[in-house]
This record gives C-alpha cells, sequence and structure tokens, in this order.
C-alpha cells in the first residue's frame, strides 16, 4: 500500500500556528517525508509569495522544498474552461451556448482570484439551472451579477439587510478572518464571540454563515473555528 498526504494552504502553517505547533507539525511532517523508500508520498500546496518563508522554517523542510518543488502558474483559458463545463456534463447538464460561457470566462480578470470566483459563479449558477432542459443559462446567470460581481454583490447585499449595529459587528468579524499578510485566518468561535458583549455578535456569525460568506466546522463543539469561505473576498470586495 502507498499513502499520499495531501496539505492544502501550507502557508498558513507560518500566517496562523503557534510557535510551538508549528514546530510540531513541521518535525513531524519532515518525519514523514524524509525517506524515499518510504510507502509514504507528502504533497502540500503552498503560494508563491511565502514559497521563502516556509523554506526558512528549518533546515531540514528548506531542503525537501528545494529538491521538490513544482511552480504552478495560474490557470489558462482551457484550463478553467475545462473546470467549468466538465462538472456540469458529467451530469449531463450543458451550457445554453458556448457564448455564455465564453462570457464567464472572460469576466475573470484577475489571475489571483479567478478560481474561486468561477466556483462560486458556477455554484450560483447550478443552483439556479433550468432542471427541465438540464441546463445553464444566460438569464440565470445574468440574475445574480455575473462573475466579477457574483460574490462581492452577494456580500454586499448580505450586509445591506442588517442593522446599522449588526453591520457594525460583521465589519468587526470580517476583519478579524483577515491575516495582516492577507490570507483567511482560523479564528475560534468563541474568541469571535468575545468582540463584543450580548447575544448579538452570536446572531451575526449565524447571518455570515447562512449567507455562505463564512463557514464554521465542528457546529456546537466549543473547539470550533470559523474562516471567510473564500479567499476571493479579500481582493474583490472593496
Amino acid at each position: 500500500e502507498h499513502i499520499v498526504l495531501f496539505i492544502d494552504q501550507f502557508e498558513e502553517v507560518v500566517t496562523m500556528a503557534a510557535e510551538a505547533d508549528r514546530r510540531a507539525f513541521l518535525a513531524a511532517l519532515v518525519g514523514a517525508a524524509d525517506d524515499v523508500s518510504s510507502p509514504v508520498r507528502v504533497i502540500v500546496s503552498v503560494r508563491q509569495d511565502f514559497l521563502d518563508r516556509v523554506a526558512g522554517e528549518s533546515a531540514e523542510l528548506a531542503a525537501l522544498v528545494s529538491r521538490g518543488t513544482f511552480l504552478l502558474g495560474p490557470l489558462g483559458r482551457r484550463e478553467l474552461r475545462m473546470a467549468l463545463v466538465h462538472p456540469a456534463e458529467s451530469l449531463e447538464h450543458r451550457f445554453e451556448s458556448e457564448q455564455l460561457v465564453d462570457e464567464i470566462l472572460a469576466a475573470l480578470s484577475s489571475p489571483i482570484a479567478a478560481l474561486p470566483l468561477l466556483q462560486f459563479a458556477a455554484h450560483r449558477l447550478w443552483e439556479a439551472r433550468d432542471t427541465e432542459r438540464r441546463m445553464l443559462t444566460a438569464q440565470a446567470y445574468r440574475s445574480f451579477g455575473g462573475v466579477a460581481g457574483a460574490l462581492s454583490r452577494h456580500a454586499s447585499s448580505v450586509l445591506g439587510c442588517m442593522m446599522p449595529t449588526e453591520r457594525d459587528l460583521a465589519r468587526l468579524i470580517l476583519l478579524r478572518l483577515v491575516t495582516p499578510d492577507r490570507t483567511r485566518a482560523v479564528v475560534p468561535y468563541q474568541a469571535l464571540c468575545a468582540l463584543s458583549e450580548g447575544p448579538e455578535v452570536e446572531r451575526v456569525i449565524a447571518l455570515l454563515i447562512d449567507a455562505r460568506l463564512v463557514s464554521i466546522d465542528e457546529v456546537g463543539s466549543a473547539e470550533s473555528t470559523v474562516e471567510l469561505v473564500h479567499d476571493s473576498l479579500i481582493y474583490t470586495w472593496p
């Protein structure tokens, strides 16, 4: 048997983890990846702008990173088209026209947020699909503002429905969910609740979760953590 251990968003080991946790995690990781005869293979994905900081955490990790780095650029138009069209085709659905696909792809102007924006817009498009014709339509696409404004417009509309005090709390919460390095921060639910006294902050967190702007794991647990649902919120929502 062979095992592949895949660790996504590895930059969070230097942007969020406490020092003791980081040292223990990296030691375990190096131990898992230091023997080429082992049945374990380790793959990590890390943002390009954090590569130096990750490699600088330890000499052993730097040696592993330098030996096995694969630079992966942004998806090109062909790959983005595959990411958009193939999942629908696998469920026997089709786009209303090639022009609609081209319009969606043309709207992905930022390579940083292209894939998360495409993911969010495609999800909205799927929710509004024509089930009788098994089709994703231009009318549905226009109904939520297209790719460019899908997530940011949704976020703005959510805050627009809040009371002023709720919006103030939402701003505190959302800023707390971004690191100084402009990445998502995973924050304990209880730490967010401590931003303000009273039950209103919990209600605002619930509103943000229901609106799919933030996500929570282990709902109801004392160890629950909260994070932004997409990195693209950091870049595309003024």
